[in-house]
């Protein structure tokens, strides 16, 4: 009987120094994690401790999920998210009436603003973005590529859905 309560109580010391120093070990646990899933982490940021992360793999459909169309410049506001679209600073999509491998994507400068966060971030519309408790991603892009190179950037509508979770 006193095995098992000395047992017991290394488990409780054990435990309590997990709990004190929870802030050493997780940020490691869950970038280990991550990048076992294949999710590729930026930088943590100040306002984002664990920083943001983006994955190739599709957004599930949720029940709370809403979309916004922006143009450059604009801003918009999707289940608790606002959303302003700086620029496009890459658009590499297959130019329409080509037969491409890869359809390719389009890379936009973005800032997230909800009431806790604020970051500018670069998103792929091939990713998805996890910010505070939502998902983004670039579900279109208006218009489409010519052959003659990428649209003028005022030209740009891009629609993004926002996953709340």
């Amino acid at each position: 009987m006193k095995a098992i309560r000395i047992f017991l109580l290394v488990l409780i010391v054990i435990g309590l120094g997990l709990i004190a120093t929870y802030t050493i070990w997780v940020p490691t646990l869950v970038t280990a994690i991550l990048q076992s899933e294949g999710v590729n982490r930026e930088p943590a940021s100040p306002s984002m401790p664990f920083g943001t992360a983006t994955t190739s793999q599709p957004v599930p459909p949720l029940q709370h999920t809403q979309i916004v169309t922006l143009g450059i410049g604009n801003t918009g506001y999707s289940n608790g998210v606002k959303i302003t679209l700086n620029t496009v600073s890459e658009d590499n999509r297959c130019p329409e009436g080509v037969t491409c491998i890869q359809a390719g994507s389009v890379l936009a400068n973005i800032t997230l603003r909800s009431n806790t966060h604020v970051e500018t971030i670069n998103l792929a519309s091939n990713k998805v973005a996890l910010f505070d408790s939502s998902v983004i991603s670039i579900i279109e892009v208006k218009p489409s590529r010519g052959k003659s190179g990428p649209p003028d950037q005022s030209s740009y509508l891009l629609t993004f859905q926002v996953v709340s979770q």
